[in-house]
């Protein structure tokens, strides 16, 4: 089953594990892309009402695009991602 809302298409059983999935392991991508779908269908936004753009909802999906190619070019120039430098930022934090 893929639903659309996983990661990937392998993550789907019978139900949807994307949404399941506790906010913290979700991944950011995930999170700022799904922040975006909702904003652009709350029925009262004006941006919806009016059939505008939604600015914000734009630039979470501006920002997702970067982070995630951002990670594609680590990933290039270094064969994966630097997991001991992630660490030591996140005890710095």
């Amino acid at each position: 089953m893929n639903c659309g809302n996983c990661l990937s298409p392998s993550d789907c059983g019978t139900e949807c594990q994307a949404i399941k999935a506790p906010v913290p392991t979700q991944s950011l991508l995930y999170r700022l892309r799904k922040r975006a779908e909702i904003r652009r269908q709350i029925p009262g936004r004006l941006a919806v009402t009016e059939g505008k753009p939604d600015k914000i909802a734009n630039l979470l999906d501006e920002a997702a695009d970067e982070s995630e190619s951002v990670k594609k070019q680590e990933i290039a120039l270094t064969g994966t991602l630097d997991v001991e430098r992630k660490m030591k930022r996140s005890v710095i934090n």
